[in-house]
């Protein structure tokens, strides 16, 4: 059995496209949507055109890990054999679920198992997944050379836009860590899953589709204090790797600190040097108690 989980926060443009590609599904999946009190139609489309779909509403955005755990919550209150997360803006080819599972009842030691990432045209890769990927696979990267394999790509990370999980590997390991709001879950649970023996995994055979804007946000156009939470992200997810002791994360997080501090400098970026500076003071000095205490209980996590 396979319960797929989707988190939506004004979804009302891509939820259709998501939910009627798990609908014709060739592997049949329980649907659970959470949904971050959105202020569009979202809800109403829910309601009004998929009433059998289990629907959780929350009264603020709890951010997109928390929400995940709440349906992973009542996912696993049935025993299901694999989790399906799958972002709002996302969808799959019918095959995908179907190809993804053989591929983990063949290869036990995987967690994590995502398709192909292409983009909303389905034309192209997806331009974050390349990133991602890039870092582990060292051949020549193009959409009709990987879509024509059939491969088993080990990775270290991969978006959480599209994936199939274990069930019995995800009670060991556990969900989301709350530390999160929203950014850097996803990194978190990879360097989780790495901790605890496991793999993550790419398989070309299966395809998905994520239709999100294809263009990075301007920083410097960010509200500061949008870009205080953002720039919080990158030394929280070095300071919570398990893989790491908490020393050689301090100064790979003082190293990175340093070297964002230089590229603001030579940019007379005076007011995004303090925003760094406040950021890495925040999660060094304040958050690493808090940062402790989640590491020990990410090493021995339980849950049934």
């Amino acid at each position: 059995m396979v319960y797929s989980i989707i988190v939506t926060f004004n979804g009302a443009n891509w939820i259709c496209k998501c939910l009627d590609s798990l609908l014709e599904s060739t592997i049949k999946t329980q649907i659970i949507v959470v949904d971050n009190s959105s202020t569009d139609d979202t809800l109403y489309i829910l309601k009004k055109k998929y009433p059998t779909i289990f629907v959780i509403e929350n009264n603020a955005n709890v951010g997109f890990g928390q929400a995940n755990n709440l349906g992973i919550d009542v996912a696993l209150k049935f025993n299901p054999e694999y989790i399906f997360l799958i972002n709002q803006d996302a969808w799959v080819r019918p095959d995908t679920l179907q190809k993804l599972i053989e591929v983990s009842k063949k290869r036990k030691n995987y967690c994590i198992l995502s398709p192909l990432h292409l983009n909303g045209d389905e034309n192209d890769l997806d331009y974050k997944f390349v990133y991602h990927l890039a870092q582990e696979y060292k051949e020549t990267i193009t959409c009709d050379a990987l879509i024509n394999s059939d491969r088993l790509i080990d990775v270290k990370f991969v978006n959480a836009a599209i994936w199939l999980i274990k069930s019995d590997y995800l009670r060991l390991i556990g969900k989301f860590d709350s530390i999160f709001f929203h950014y850097g879950e996803d990194n978190d649970f990879a360097n989780r899953v790495l901790y605890h023996g496991f793999k993550i995994g790419i398989y070309t055979r299966a395809i998905g589709f994520h239709g999100r804007e294809q263009k990075e946000s301007n920083f410097d156009r960010l509200s500061s204090k949008i870009k205080y939470q953002r720039r919080m992200v990158p030394y929280l997810i070095i300071m919570m790797n398990i893989n790491n002791s908490f020393f050689i994360n301090l100064k790979s997080s003082l190293g990175l600190a340093a070297g964002e501090i230089v590229k603001h400098v030579k940019r007379f970026k005076w007011t995004n040097i303090a925003i760094e500076l406040l950021s890495v003071g925040t999660v060094l000095i304040f958050g690493s108690y808090k940062i402790l205490k989640h590491r020990e209980v990410n090493k021995s996590t339980v849950i049934y």
